[in-house]
């Protein structure tokens, strides 16, 4: 069973270019060569793991996944929780359009609060505020576009 958010690292002690070109074909992150060092290869595994858990939205721009926090230049920027579920869920679905219905159905738990188009509106203006200009965009009768 192959899980997108578990990174695969290759170790052999073939070092074959053809190997090494296929495995990341195959979906790999990284290619330890034999002997291998345990040290090494920990530290690989911490940083491909955490990787996995930031998103980089530019250069000053970055989102942990986990623990809902959006970074400028490493200082925090204050989300408020709908504006950190928005974020995630944009992050969740990069160049695909999301139906406004759709957004509130996710921030508001599916009909906890009436949909409410002006709502939507407002937070996401509010994010987009918060963020690099001409990430978020509005396409008439599709929804709104996470670009990245």
């Amino acid at each position: 069973i192959r899980l997108n958010d578990i990174p695969i690292l290759f170790i052999t002690a073939n070092e074959k270019d053809e190997t090494i070109v296929s495995a990341f074909n195959y979906g790999g992150v990284d290619f330890i060569k034999k002997p291998l060092n345990v040290i090494d290869l920990q530290q690989r595994v911490k940083l491909h793991l955490k990787q996995k858990r930031t998103f980089i939205i530019n250069k000053q721009y970055c989102f942990d996944k986990k623990t809902i926090i959006l970074y400028k230049d490493k200082a925090v920027v204050k989300l408020s929780k709908s504006e950190q579920k928005l974020l995630k869920l944009f992050i969740s679905k990069i160049n695909i359009p999301i139906d406004p219905i759709d957004i509130s159905n996710y921030i508001y738990d599916n009909h906890t609060k009436e949909y409410n188009n002006k709502t939507i509106r407002n937070l996401i203006s509010n994010l987009k505020n918060k963020l690099p200009n001409g990430l978020i965009d509005n396409y008439y009768s599709q929804g709104y576009i996470f670009n990245i």
